[in-house]
């Protein structure tokens, strides 16, 4: 099997991870302790850099953040070029999700700052604040991951952290940027056109390179921009071919050779001099003012669910547990049932737990007064709720509604199919997710399984095997959706790994 960069990549960055937030958690010692004065002297001490006519004087921390971390953002636009001309990003369709799940992740964070902000005393300017992910952490927690995670999934994770942050980083250095300097900036375009013209010749030495990021960096550092995007820009121009037939490719080599000073040098260095803040002073009102918490609203809000269930508990009882657990990416808000027998289940997770008892005469009130106790949320649940859902109200829920069915459809549709099952003397039970439809247990199924059977087996038998499958199978299905791995395609579902 072929060596994958950027499964190496991540493998070799356990130990770098760890040395990250071992070096956060120091600055946030150190910033608290009686060292503290040190600490924020060694941070704040201007430094100068000058070589000819460029001159410039910044706290070391800001060197730190503009300087060092622009190498690491240049290591970074080396791997994504790497990834999409010849690694699992070359499929448009494998790069797609990650560009749109980024663009959501920014967009969404940004509008629940703006709302939240809207209030007297707020501060709207500061909405791209929470669009950005620190990737520095992000590559950090996915190396602390190590094999846990699949190859698929930590390079979707990765790439959308990048994209994201990289988003975020352009917004803020131009909608934050008092004052951009465009001579300097024509200055970083001319030395980006040399340094693509410079791809052209195949045995350009290595020096011409490094010489071309140190002149683009300068040159957007002097225009205000954030120099983090020279970086990703003079990456996205180095050559992939080797310089001699045999050898390691341009592009590969600058990534292997840059690694372990970014690794283990810039990374804790940078978490180091960011991650320092002191709590004196730090008040419950400076957390709740507009501005943190426009923020922390925005990185935090999940999607919110509603479980929708009648008096059998085991499907509700997997998805409650589940994300007491953790292992849903939500919010579950509200329970709604048509009885009171499972309040005290409910309530023992700090579930709210709302009664709506439903008969033939009062079904649209019914409705009605659910859609009142579900206001906005994302995600409804039939967790067996026993009810068939009115056109109307499914249309107002495209594709939100996510309903358990007691079988392997097609077969046997509606009520009582493990009698059916029992009956036709099938060999296997199953169940099946789906959306809800206005047609009864037709609408685009999510996930299937299955247990077997035999004749020896009675109809209460049969009910206890299937519960534990529509269990698993409704908890993977409402995750798959929490997390957008869902694609509806007329009648049918394209759920990526």
């Amino acid at each position: 099997m072929p060596r994958r960069p950027t499964l190496d990549f991540l493998k070799t960055e356990t130990a770098s991870g760890l040395f990250l937030i071992i070096a956060a958690f120091a600055a946030i010692i150190a910033a608290n302790s009686d060292y503290k004065d040190a600490y924020w002297a060694f941070v704040h001490q201007p430094f100068t850099i000058q070589f000819g006519d460029f001159a410039e004087t910044k706290p070391f921390q800001k060197w730190v953040k503009d300087g060092l971390m622009a190498v690491f953002f240049y290591v970074v636009g080396l791997e994504i070029k790497y990834e999409v001309l010849k690694g699992e990003l070359s499929s448009p369709r494998k790069l797609a999700l990650p560009l749109i799940a980024a663009l959501g992740g920014m967009i969404g964070p940004a509008l629940v700052y703006t709302a939240v902000n809207l209030a007297p005393g707020g501060a709207l300017r500061g909405w791209p604040i929470p669009t950005a992910t620190d990737i520095a952490f992000a590559i950090a927690i996915l190396a602390l991951a190590g094999p846990g995670l699949p190859g698929s999934l930590r390079l979707f994770l990765l790439t959308l952290a990048i994209v994201d942050d990289l988003g975020a980083v352009a917004l803020i250095g131009t909608l934050f940027t008092d004052q951009i300097h465009y001579k300097a900036l024509v200055g970083a375009g001319l030395g980006l056109a040399a340094l693509a013209l410079l791809g052209r010749w195949r045995k350009a030495p290595l020096a011409f390179h490094a010489a071309g990021f140190v002149m683009v960096w300068a040159f957007t550092l002097k225009s205000g921009i954030n120099p983090s995007l020279a970086g990703v820009a003079c990456a996205l121009l180095v050559p992939i071919a080797p310089q001699k037939v045999g050898q390691e490719g341009t592009l590969k080599l600058f990534m292997h050779s840059l690694h372990p000073y970014v690794a283990y040098g810039i990374l804790p260095l940078f978490a180091f001099t960011a991650a320092g803040f002191t709590l004196e002073g730090l008040s419950l009102g400076h957390l709740l003012a507009p501005l943190p918490l426009g923020i922390a609203a925005g990185l935090f809000v999940g999607k919110q669910v509603a479980v929708l269930v009648s008096k059998h508990d085991h499907a509700m009882m997997e998805l409650l547990w589940r994300w007491s657990r953790g292992s849903l990416p939500c919010d579950i808000v509200a329970v709604i049932s048509n009885h009171e027998d499972l309040r005290a289940s409910v309530e023992s997770f700090g579930v709210p737990f709302h009664v709506v008892p439903v008969t033939a005469a009062t079904k649209a009130e019914a409705e009605a007064q659910v859609e009142a106790l579900l206001g906005g949320v994302d995600l409804i649940v039939l967790a067996r709720y026993m009810q068939i859902l009115s056109a109307d109200f499914t249309a107002r829920w495209p594709h939100r509604i996510i309903n358990i069915h007691h079988s392997f459809l097609p077969a046997f549709v509606g009520a009582n199919p493990y009698q059916q099952a029992y009956d036709k003397g099938v060999k296997l039970i199953g169940a099946t997710a789906h959306y809800v439809t206005a047609d009864l247990d037709q609408g685009p199924i999510i996930e299937q399984d299955v247990e077997r059977v035999s004749h020896r087996d009675e109809v209460p038998t049969l009910r206890e095997m299937g519960q534990d499958v529509e269990r698993q199978v409704l908890a993977r299905a409402v995750r798959w959706h929490l997390e957008d791995r869902i694609l509806v395609h007329g009648n049918k579902t394209i759920v990526f790994a």
